[in-house]
């Protein structure tokens, strides 16, 4: 996977790939927590956040669970938030899902209302519920560990 910041906000690549890189503050708020000072990872320390995300799915892997297995984690739609906390250390959120939902539906003067694909590239997809197929993961890159993995519930 390339890391380059064209690649990334290129939205055919994104699709594509799969994958983002949002550096948007008013998005990453509720993860960075006011700390905006945002890192854009290499190449190769891309390949190590994945390899330390895919560790992280097989040491909280359930057998109940249907979607999230590591040899799944690339059909999975990634948000990836880079920042750094206050302390130094180089932070990675990632939230992934397995398919991009439909904004609801926008009254367009007809009777017939009209809804549009989420714009997952620019916009963090936060949903309630939905189990393993909606789940993130925050890691310290500068310690190489695992800080939280959350799975979604089911309702």
């Amino acid at each position: 996977m390339k890391t380059n910041s064209k690649s990334y906000n290129d939205s055919i690549q994104c699709e594509k790939k799969r994958a983002v890189i949002i550096n948007d503050p008013a998005q990453a708020n509720f993860v960075t927590h006011n700390y905006t000072k945002f890192w854009s990872p290499s190449e190769k320390q891309h390949a190590i956040i994945d390899t330390i995300i895919i560790q992280g799915i097989r040491e909280n892997s359930k057998d109940y669970y249907r979607h999230l297995k590591s040899s799944l984690f690339d059909k999975f739609y990634r948000q990836y938030i880079c920042f750094v906390d206050n302390t130094g250390d180089s932070l990675v959120f990632m939230n992934a899902f397995c398919y991009v939902m439909e904004d609801p539906p926008i009254p367009n003067g007809t009777s017939k209302p009209i809804s549009k694909r989420y714009d997952w590239q620019h916009n963090i997809l936060r949903v309630h519920d939905g189990g393993d197929c909606f789940w993130n993961i925050t890691i310290n890159f500068t310690r190489k560990k695992i800080v939280t993995f959350y799975v979604n519930g089911e309702a």
